[in-house]
């Protein structure tokens, strides 16, 4: 079982087809959509996070239950839904602005935490917004240790919104933080240039990076980038667009898509399956992780598809 933390929200998007542009409620966060997407591809997932009893939690949960994800703390709590303002530009790029003071996705504490590692899992993928607040970044980083001390491969997408960071030196700090611990790192170029000051993967993995076995960086139009601990470097082209409606969520698909192939090919299971990824393995991987994002693109909001609609 792969378990996805982090926040959960509601993306209130601009429909851009629609005159005047009216915003529409689609479920979303970072995490979330790659645990909707990773059960959409057939992958054994649970979230990890605290979801509200409100309108928007109950659309939170009936998304999770459609997609074939359970919850590791099912109990609703008494908080209200993080909300996410998605205003998009004439290429469909989303901009965000957050509304997350005392909401659901806050609400982590030691009893959380417990029901997160109480059962067993093999991978603990987190990212996202979660990680933005200090004090919500050492609660994460609880769970994280608590399963990496259990056995259990830790996945990273640092999924940077600079609106939410009010000191950037010091996130970048906790973030190198959170990438000793990971042994599998996907950033996007921008995000590591943000973060680190730098794109360049040698310098990346020789630095910030170089606890993982395996770092993939994603290049928006120019495809992505795979680095192994062999050395050994993938460049994957971006899969065509058939249709571009905007990009919300399309690097969380790709995530998933990356996760789904690796864990469908038993190369998630330890450290050492990890460690024997051929690379040609590694390119199918990319390639499927593009596919998926390519398919979510066609769609308002994030909106991976089935497995098979991949076949």
């Amino acid at each position: 079982m792969i378990q996805v933390a982090g926040e959960a929200l509601i993306d209130l998007i601009m429909q851009l087809d629609r005159m005047p542009p009216q915003f529409v409620a689609h479920v979303g966060g970072a995490p979330l959509n790659a645990a909707v997407a990773l059960g959409r591809l057939d992958v054994p997932v649970r979230f990890a996070c605290p979801v509200s009893h409100d309108t928007f939690g109950e659309m939170i949960h009936e998304t999770l239950r459609a997609s074939h994800v359970s919850l590791a703390a099912p109990k609703p709590v008494d908080a209200p839904s993080p909300l996410a303002i998605v205003s998009l530009n004439e290429a469909g790029v989303p901009s965000y602005q957050f509304y997350r003071e005392g909401t659901a996705d806050r609400q982590i504490d030691d009893s959380f935490i417990a029901q997160c590692i109480e059962i067993e899992f093999s991978v603990i993928h987190v990212g996202g917004t979660c990680l933005a607040d200090p004090v919500d970044f050492e609660k994460w980083m609880m769970l994280i240790n608590a399963a990496k001390a259990k056995g259990s491969l830790v996945s990273l997408d640092p999924n940077i919104r600079p609106s939410l960071i009010t000191d950037m030196v010091e996130f970048s700090r906790r973030m190198a933080r959170a990438c000793e611990a990971a042994d599998l790192i996907k950033a996007s170029d921008e995000d590591c240039e943000i973060l680190f000051g730098t794109s360049a993967l040698d310098e990346l993995t020789a630095g910030p990076f170089a606890g993982a076995q395996l770092v993939v960086m994603t290049r928006g139009s120019k495809g992505a980038l795979g680095k192994m601990v062999n050395g050994t470097i993938t460049d994957v082209p971006c899969a065509p667009l058939a249709r571009l409606v905007d990009t919300v969520g399309a690097g969380d698909c790709f995530q998933a898509g990356l996760l789904a192939h690796l864990w469908h090919g038993g190369y998630l299971l330890s450290s050492e399956a990890l460690a024997s990824l051929p690379s040609n393995i590694l390119h199918e991987a990319i390639t499927f992780g593009h596919a998926v994002a390519a398919i979510n693109c066609g769609r308002h909001g994030c909106n991976p598809p089935w497995m098979r609609e991949l076949k």
